[in-house]
């Protein structure tokens, strides 16, 4: 995320920002925990998934690191 985030400014930052607010799990009940685990069960399913070696290789061809 940070190189991913560094390409994207041209820019070396000390800070990270997420477009999103990711979950804080520790506050969700049973239920809201398996509508969210689901989520990615689904994506899954979908083919929603990108392999770290993919990821890699589009860093390398898109921001020639």
């Amino acid at each position: 995320m940070y190189l991913h985030q560094t390409a994207l400014q041209n820019d070396i930052s000390s800070s990270m920002k997420l477009s999103s607010k990711p979950t804080d799990i520790s506050v969700l009940s049973i239920d809201e925990l398996g509508r969210e685990l689901q989520k990615g069960m689904d994506d899954i399913a979908a083919g929603r998934v990108v392999s770290a070696d993919e990821v890699v290789r589009s860093f390398k061809s898109e921001y020639g690191i």
